[in-house]
């Protein structure tokens, strides 16, 4: 019986095996070698091709896609995935014959014109020495910051009518002498980009700004750092850059700076400037890499940061040494955010993943001294995780006397009730010692007073702008009402 069913299975595979083509007498196969490349503007990285309606290979421009095994006679090879700014001169399909054993080539040039146009404005400012930046919006969505006199370019904006308006200027400077906003127009389906000419006149009083010692608290308003009082009256425009922090002392600033070049692009550095607002200068400057979320260490000796390295996607924590300029990796952790140092300078408290598997953010302690760079964090023995629940933490600011850390709290999205409590956000207070948690106000972002009293905070979207508080949860007051006002710092 064995036997018998052996023979059977032996003569089914055999004649499987007559049946299949590539095998069959009097078949021959070759292969089709197709050519894609484009002119003009605005072209894809790449498209779609395929071979008798099969599934598309994805094909970069220019590039050659080739399919072998294909029986002899005529065959149809198709594009897709062609943006409609893009066309082929005969036609988005060909109809190719294939030889026995030979190599059949056929190509697609194509030509593209513009898709998208772009906006060129130049806001020029008189009436002051110092610096002015001046907020711009396309289409009501504010943009970068523009400095006084520069022009700036906006890129890929749908062909039609936008419109462009300054959307804020500094204390004592106004528009003048020109609409705001401006209605343009973009054309697209161009051989070249068409680029729409704004520009603003803007008007400022003689006076120059004041960085006195009234002016202690420092925050981001867009792209900007502002000044303003304890009162938040008269803010003013102190030097482009984000997330500022107050050296102890307030004799200086650290803040993060985006600096844009031909060769590497973007990158992100970090920046100090006097208290007088005079010598600006760059602590870092690393091509290929985002550095960003400085802290001052009380002594003001050294600068811990957040660098994003390009590449493996990687985010570190880093400590630079002011005297000489040199950098320090204190761990290895993604993602991780907003260090801030402690009190006696031997710790950094920052933000980074909760849980595993991670369910949202936490807060992490490491010591300043030790590092950790080639390790997992969670196996570091300098690192304490506070364990504070399925909650999101971040933006942790560490008391002046040690004792507490205020943070930002919310609710981890899958263990929200509704969607409205996961998109809010609270200031809170956790005591080191009894690690029991204080909520105090809706908001984000805080940063203690000198004398370790109250917070300054930003609101949420309900109730924007700055906002202070005492630590005991009264006397909330709000000093500003932008919704583009965060990441404060005091002095």
């Amino acid at each position: 019986m064995q036997y018998r069913f052996l023979n059977a299975v032996v003569v089914a595979l055999l004649a499987t095996i007559s049946c299949r083509d590539p095998v069959a007498p009097g078949k021959s196969f070759g292969a089709i070698s197709i050519s894609v490349w484009a002119e003009g503007i605005d072209a894809p990285d790449a498209i779609g091709i395929s071979v008798d309606g099969g599934t598309a290979r994805r094909t970069p421009l220019p590039g050659t896609a080739s399919f072998y095994s294909l029986k002899t006679g005529p065959h149809t090879v198709t594009t897709s995935d062609v943006p409609t700014n893009c066309s082929f001169d005969d036609g988005d399909r060909a109809t190719v014959n294939v030889s026995a054993d030979g190599i059949a080539n056929t190509a697609f040039p194509m030509r593209c014109v513009s898709a998208s146009g772009s906006i060129s404005v130049l806001v020029s400012v008189v009436g002051r020495a110092t610096p002015v930046w001046v907020s711009v919006a396309v289409d009501n969505v504010v943009q970068p910051s523009i400095l006084g006199n520069d022009k700036v370019v906006f890129e890929h904006y749908a062909g039609g009518q936008h419109t462009v308006s300054v959307a804020s200027t500094p204390a004592g400077c106004e528009v003048t002498g020109s609409i705001n906003p401006q209605q343009i127009q973009l054309l697209t389906g161009q051989p070249i980009r068409d680029t729409a000419s704004v520009k603003f006149d803007v008007m400022c009083d003689s006076r120059e700004p004041e960085f006195g010692l009234d002016r202690r608290i420092a925050f981001q308003r867009g792209d900007v750092v502002m000044l303003t009082g304890e009162d938040g009256r008269n803010p003013v425009q102190f030097i482009q850059g984000l997330a500022p922090s107050w050296s102890a002392d307030g004799r200086f600033l650290a803040y993060g700076k985006q600096q844009c070049e031909p060769t590497w692009g973007c990158d992100d550095d970090i920046w100090i400037i006097g208290e007088d607002g005079y010598l600006p200068h760059a602590v870092t400057s690393a091509p290929g890499m985002r550095d960003y979320d400085p802290a001052i260490s009380p002594d003001g000796s050294r600068i811990a940061f957040v660098r994003f390295v390009y590449g493996p996607d990687g985010t570190e924590l880093v400590v630079a040494d002011l005297s000489d300029g040199s950098v320090v990796r204190i761990s290895d952790w993604y993602p991780l955010s907003h260090p801030t140092w402690s009190p006696d300078g031997k710790r950094i408290v920052f933000t980074c993943e909760s849980g595993f598997p991670p369910v949202g953010y936490g807060l992490c302690i490491i010591s300043a001294a030790s590092s950790c760079p080639e390790t997992d964090l969670y196996e570091c023995p300098s690192l304490e995780h506070l364990g504070i629940g399925a909650l999101r933490s971040s933006d942790p600011a560490w008391s002046p006397d040690g004792s507490l850390i205020a943070f930002t709290i919310g609710c981890a999205r899958m263990f929200c009730g509704t969607s409205a409590e996961a998109d809010s956000s609270q200031i809170a207070l956790f005591n080191l010692k009894t690690r029991a948690i204080t909520k105090l106000s809706s908001g984000h972002t805080p940063a203690w007073s000198p004398d370790g009293t109250r917070l300054v905070f930003a609101g949420n979207s309900d109730r924007p702008g700055l906002q202070i508080i005492n630590i005991d949860g009264t006397g909330l007051i709000r000093i500003t009402t932008n919704g583009h006002d965060t990441a404060p710092s005091w002095r």
